[in-house]
């Protein structure tokens, strides 16, 4: 019986910490989207807009941009936000700030080494534009504060007794 409270109070962290992604994730979504509208952004979108399209287009053989896939590109991009964080707040203990920060963190260096060149056909002169590092940690650095602070406020009044050692 304990193993299955503990495993409902788990699967109730994890939803928490999606539904907190989801928020951090629409937080770095309009600091991206400020980056964009300022012209700082190297592209004719805003960048997380392109690369999830560019990730779908290239996993389906796709050439041209269609309007389908660009739909099909906003939840996904929230989804994949809001399980990161939601892993995040599901493996941990306490979250903290500072741990949402690690966790967009490790998300940029994830979009920088391995989705940009993916999403995008001419990704060298973009990564190697000042203003697109700035623009993304800063991002993504807003994703991981927001996601932990909210993680670390709500979680805070709503814990659970430790789990005793099996």
């Amino acid at each position: 019986m304990h193993a299955l409270m503990c495993m409902k109070d788990s699967s109730r962290r994890f939803v928490r910490g999606m539904e907190y992604g989801a928020i951090a994730t629409l937080a770095m979504s309009l600091v991206m989207f400020l980056d964009y509208v300022i012209g700082a952004s190297p592209l004719k979108v805003p960048l997380p807009l392109a690369i999830v399209t560019g990730v779908l287009m290239r996993s389906v053989g796709m050439r041209v941009v269609e309007p389908g896939v660009v739909i099909a590109a906003i939840p996904i991009f929230f989804a994949y936000g809001a399980l990161w964080m939601g892993f995040a707040v599901w493996s941990t203990d306490r979250m903290r700030w500072w741990k949402g920060l690690v966790v967009g963190l490790g998300l940029w260096l994830l979009m920088m080494i391995f989705y940009l060149p993916i999403a995008v056909t001419s990704s060298f002169e973009i990564v190697t534009k000042p203003s697109t590092w700035i623009g993304t940690l800063i991002g993504h650095a807003v994703y991981g504060i927001v996601g932990g602070v909210l993680a670390d406020d709500k979680l805070r009044h709503h814990r659970a007794e430790p789990y005793p050692a099996l």
